[in-house]
């Protein structure tokens, strides 16, 4: 029976976490058995020796048998290029299942059972043992096959609700140190201004760039990429497309590609930066061989830092940015995290880095200002790209300790009329207000927001209220996804928050166990079951959870910390637009909840385990409260068990059980409880109330909704806008063999002069974004102060 259970178990998930779990626990038992005990069982002992025997015998062979393939696989696919390499976590996860098997075997064989079916359980046992060791062999095979080079090797969507990323853990502790250390008293922007003598002259080669020189310019914008490889590289082949045709327009590729911060999540590093920017891009528009190589013929890429990316200081934004020359087959010329381009038919674009605190700093100021006060004219147009978009940011947040002042002066005092458009990423969607009213204040006459690089979507309808900012009116123009389709995504977190977040189990089991740990055991319950009504028996339950917060309040110092604790994180993550007041109600509420939660599993539990021994399936004994004494004497009988435990094990059964087993069941079903009372509260705080709509939209990782915006500057000096979008993401890819054969034919030739410069296609046509790309807006901004 428990080789069949194990069978279904690695079937069911491919081993993908059930191996991490056993193992994890086979390991700790190993450990565990090695210690020094007078009263050690030899069974355990004999069952740990077959583990290890087992173990031992199937990591060498399945390491062999990689290697086998790996060879096998390389004279098949005469590819040159460097291997994948071995998940190690997999061969250890398999030579585990070994381990087991061999300890069920030797158990199945020395069984002395005397019965006419003995032949039954042989065969089954057999039958079992040669499914699970031919099924892992094929999982290896098909797992090390399956990162063969006709796939694409892509990470998955960020995990946010993981309560075991050790990358989560590491950007939390990476952004307080920034904000709360280096923040105000270090930064990198002041450093990177006087390495560069960037305030004596607004003419430097390392922040201003002239592609004036044509007539007619396509640039293209995104950001917040780098989240999923699918996601982020839909959007990459979108953009390395020399043309995308539609019925009355054909769109060229930019000359240049904008990038509005947050490159990699959930924090930058070699690994993420690696795998989940570098890699997408690569594939869309393959790099030049030689990367010393200046290729400015080819299209060319600017960057600015998000909040994401100053997670560590900006230090590997420096790293692959501004000392890096290629993203992909974009050449990267810029030195600096700011920059201002001169663009055909007077147009400008100035990029800004905000940093943390949402502002531009004295340096950056001087810069743009000398280069609006001498070089812009009157008739000049200027788009002002910044990662955040400030101007929902502060209407959603009520504008509570935003200090924009250097950030406002040059807009709204500097560049006045001139600056014609705002463009932002940050929040994950895309929305586009204009002008209909200035009541003679001054400010962009259209504001954009595009966050769907490739970062799990954000929802739109809860800016809707968005009217006015800096004194001028807008209106919405045009939202992606539209507002009803994302207030019916908000209800996603019923069905899918469990299934996308059961790591999460971790984090909030804890919690909810912390709450209620001093109030086990209760042990006198009889007078909850001596009630006769329904009301008396609902009235009973109400007066022990009373008493039993009473007695945390008076003698628990655990539940009474854990209370205070999971107060002070409500009161933070409250809205911050309400007063303090509400905030303090808010977070009063929350934690009452949760805790009156708790304390209902609690007593569901308690009321479990005493319906258990009253139906005698558990029994209780003097000194050990919900003990298994009287079932564990039954089991241990000589005509049960064919092995009696030796002198002493009754005894450490029943101290395991209070100790550990009785606690270790609380904690299980409070795991797998607790997470479920926070997912109404986020369905009805986005869908009706509209709060924490990133909290919500991250649980369930929506990686479709993706596009970009792409500009054409005409000769005339208009400005044509055009937002392209995917609604679904392709997760499945295969090499388009369009583009295997132009690489063949010419395999010198540069990346962006194909026609099918991107490595991989959607196994299903239909699904390609080449194919089911679409407009969502266009629009149109005069070089004059008008807007058509």
């Amino acid at each position: 029976m428990l080789t069949i259970l194990m069978t279904a178990s690695i079937v069911w998930d491919s081993l993908e976490w059930f191996n991490k779990r056993y193992f994890s626990w086979l390991t700790l038992a190993v450990v565990y058995s090695l210690l020094p005990e007078q009263r050690k069982d030899m069974i355990m002992r004999g069952d740990l020796w077959m583990f290890m025997i087992g173990f031992s015998f199937s990591l060498p062979t399945l390491i062999g048998i990689h290697s086998i393939v790996y060879y096998i696989h390389r004279y098949l696919s005469k590819s040159s290029e460097s291997p994948k390499s071995v998940n190690m976590q997999n061969i250890l996860g398999h030579s585990a299942d070994f381990g087991l098997l061999f300890v069920i075997e030797e158990r199945r064989i020395n069984q002395r059972i005397q019965t006419i079916y003995i032949g039954i359980p042989s065969f089954v046992g057999h039958l079992c043992f040669l499914i699970i060791a031919l099924y892992s062999i094929i999982m290896e095979i098909s797992l090390y096959w399956g990162r063969s080079y006709s796939k694409p090797d892509f990470k998955n969507m960020v995990r946010w609700y993981s309560g075991i990323s050790t990358d989560l853990y590491k950007t939390i502790y990476d952004l307080m140190v920034s904000v709360n250390i280096f923040q105000g008293r270090f930064d990198l922007r002041i450093l990177q201004a006087a390495m560069n003598q960037a305030q004596n002259g607004a003419d430097q080669e390392n922040l201003l760039h002239d592609f004036s020189g044509n007539e007619e310019l396509w640039v293209d914008f995104m950001a917040d990429t780098g989240d999923g490889g699918s996601s982020t590289y839909t959007v990459a082949r979108l953009l390395a497309e020399p043309h995308i045709c539609f019925t009355s327009r054909i769109l060229k590729r930019g000359d240049l590609l904008l990038i509005g911060g947050d490159l990699a999540y959930p924090n930058p590093s070699k690994c993420t930066y690696d795998q989940r920017l570098l890699r997408p891009f690569e594939y869309a528009l393959e790099p030049p061989v030689n990367y010393e190589e200046d290729h400015r013929d080819g299209p060319q890429c600017f960057v600015i830092p998000g909040n994401h990316d100053w997670i560590d200081g900006l230090r590997t934004f420096t790293k692959y940015i501004c000392e890096k020359r290629w993203l992909g087959g974009w050449f990267m010329p810029q030195k600096m995290t700011y920059f201002a381009l001169k663009l055909p038919q007077r147009w400008w674009i100035f990029g800004f880095d905000l940093a943390l605190d949402g502002d531009i700093d004295t340096y950056q100021f001087q810069f743009f200002s000398k280069i609006a006060r001498e070089m812009i004219e009157n008739n000049d147009c200027v788009i002002v790209m910044t990662h955040q978009p400030d101007w929902l940011v502060d209407w959603y947040e009520g504008g509570i300790d935003v200090d924009r002042e250097k950030l406002s002066n040059l807009i709204c005092k500097t560049l006045k009329e001139r600056c014609k458009l705002r463009i932002a990423g940050d929040i994950h969607h895309y929305m586009r207000h204009s002008m209909v009213e200035s009541n003679d204040s001054v400010y962009a006459q259209h504001l954009l927001v595009n966050g769907c690089g490739g970062a799990f979507a954000h929802p739109t309808h809860v800016f809707g209220g968005f009217k006015e900012s800096h004194g001028v009116f807008y209106e919405c123009g045009a939202s992606y996804p539209d507002k009803q389709t994302s207030w019916k995504l908000g209800f996603k977190n019923i069905g899918k928050f469990k299934r996308e977040n059961w790591k999460f189990d971790y984090v909030a089991g804890i919690i909810y166990y912390m709450l209620a740990f001093s109030m086990f055991p209760q042990c006198e319950l009889n007078h909850i079951f001596e009630v006769d009504s329904k009301l008396g028996f609902l009235r009973t339950c109400f007066r022990t959870l009373w008493n039993a917060f009473i007695d945390m309040l008076e003698h628990s110092y655990v539940s009474l910390g854990a209370v205070m604790l999971l107060l002070l994180v409500a009161y933070k993550f409250a809205p911050s637009k309400v007063s303090r007041t509400k905030r303090l109600a808010t977070a009063i509420l929350h934690v009452s909840a949760h805790l009156v939660a708790a304390l209902i599993l609690m007593l569901a539990l308690e009321l479990g385990l005493e319906l258990f021994i009253r139906h005698k399936l558990s029994a209780t004994t003097s000194g050990y409260e919900h003990s298994l004494h009287d079932h564990q004497q039954y089991v241990e009988s000589p005509e049960i068990c064919h092995f009696p435990p030796p002198n002493g094990t009754r005894a450490a059964i029943e101290m395991l059980w209070f100790r550990h087993l009785y606690h270790g069941c609380a904690e299980i079903i409070i795991n797998l409880m607790s997470p479920i009372f926070d997912v109404p509260k986020l369905c009805i705080c986005v869908s009706m109330f509209n709060l924490h709509y990133d909290e919500a939209f991250s649980a369930f990782r929506i990686s479709d909704y993706k596009g970009f915006t792409r500009f054409h500057i005409k000769a005339d000096g208009d400005l044509e806008v055009f937002t392209l979008a995917v609604d679904k993401v392709p997760q499945e890819w295969t090499e388009d063999p369009d583009w295997q054969q132009e690489k063949k034919i010419d395999p010198e030739r540069s990346s962006h002069k194909r026609w099918f410069p991107s490595k991989w296609m959607a196994d299903y046509p239909f699904e390609d974004p080449l194919e089911s790309v679409k407009i969502i807006d266009q629009f149109v901004i005069g070089r004059e102060n008008r807007s058509a």
